[in-house]
């Protein structure tokens, strides 16, 4: 359908960007910052559902940025976002080919060069799998051995997803994955994939947020 216009309060000139990253840095310890700038990512997210432009005008918005680090984390955070959630939920749906388009399309936007935004975007797709793996069938115990058996069958057949996206960010992509509780089911109900097994033991503490 048609996009709504944003109001002129909304407008990317009439917004400091880096205001919110200042604020996560004042109010919260150094170990909380990335779950303080994947909130901000996910605002930006959300006013990309109704900016006119779009994610790419949200994106061109962290151009106004002066401060490197900022300005790469304005970037950063909201491919992440994008990856979570909406690349991660195509590939759910099925639509692979729709899903990598959007992480290998808005990573054209960025300034070439300074960072490899691909990984942020894969690693979101896997956190959003995970993530819809954590509602749809990790929210209960299993009542049965059947049970169990089809719960692991499910597990893998979604987390195998990852196996779509380009080569060199599969890992990334199950390293998304191991963001949500799908690292305690796949420990837990014994599950086994080579590329997994080989990350699990050093995977980072970390926790993919919806």
């Amino acid at each position: 359908g048609r996009r709504l216009a944003l109001p002129a309060e909304f407008a990317p000139s009439s917004i400091d960007l880096r205001a919110p990253f200042e604020d996560c840095r004042r109010l919260l310890p150094e170990t909380e910052w990335p779950y303080c700038y994947t909130g901000v990512g996910h605002n930006m997210f959300l006013f990309g559902e109704f900016n006119p432009q779009g994610f790419m005008g949200e994106m061109r918005s962290c151009d106004s940025i002066d401060e490197s680090g900022d300005k790469e984390n304005c970037y950063a955070y909201i491919i992440y976002r994008i990856g979570i959630n909406y690349g991660g939920p195509l590939l759910v749906q099925s639509k692979v080919v729709e899903g990598i388009k959007v992480c290998e399309d808005i990573v054209a936007v960025p300034p070439p060069g300074k960072e490899d935004y691909r990984e942020h975007c894969y690693l979101g797709v896997g956190g959003g799998i995970g993530l819809y793996l954590d509602s749809e069938y990790l929210s209960q115990e299993p009542s049965s051995e059947q049970d169990v058996l089809g719960l692991k069958q499910a597990l893998m057949s979604y987390a195998r997803l990852c196996e779509n996206v380009p080569t060199g960010y599969v890992e990334t992509c199950f390293r998304g994955l191991f963001g949500t509780n799908f690292k305690n089911a796949y420990e837990k109900y014994r599950l086994s994939h080579p590329i997994l097994d080989k990350i699990f033991p050093d995977v980072k503490d970390y926790r993919v947020v919806g």
